[in-house]
């Protein structure tokens, strides 16, 4: 009977101790949940402004490219290399950008690892001083 109580009292504990880590894991995945949602949101209303302006600014310059067709400002052949132009830039920007992300991305990276090598640990390993282990065994 006292074998069976203390199994159970084990058992009662194991539980007690999973909800614990349970409780502490839920908590740290509400914090990361909240730091991340933030970055999310800011990345995207940032995305949508930068994947929303190129059509809108390739459409004012059509316009305006039309405009002075239309009025004889403007030839044909200028015409084409408007467009290659306002597309090669809107591709060189967006490549930029991509670029930009992943090296800043890669930097942080590094940073954290020289971090690393730069900290000051906090156990010397070159000292003599502090408790010393006493040894058992007699000769």
């Amino acid at each position: 009977m006292a074998a069976e109580v203390l199994h159970n009292m084990r058992t009662v504990k194991q539980l007690s101790i999973e909800y614990e880590i349970l409780q502490q894991f839920s908590h740290l995945v509400n914090q990361a949940f909240t730091v991340r949602r933030n970055d999310t949101v800011i990345s995207g209303l940032l995305l949508s402004i930068y994947w929303g302006s190129q059509p809108f600014f390739l459409y004012i310059l059509y316009w305006i490219v039309f405009v002075r067709l239309e009025s004889n400002e403007m030839h044909d052949k200028d015409t084409l290399m408007v467009f290659a132009f306002a597309t090669f830039v809107f591709e060189t920007v967006r490549f930029i950008a991509t670029l930009t992300r992943q090296m800043g991305s890669s930097l942080s990276a590094a940073r954290g690892f020289f971090d690393l090598f730069d900290r000051t640990p906090t156990i010397d390993n070159g000292s003599v001083d502090g408790r010393q282990l006493v040894s058992e065994i007699s000769s």
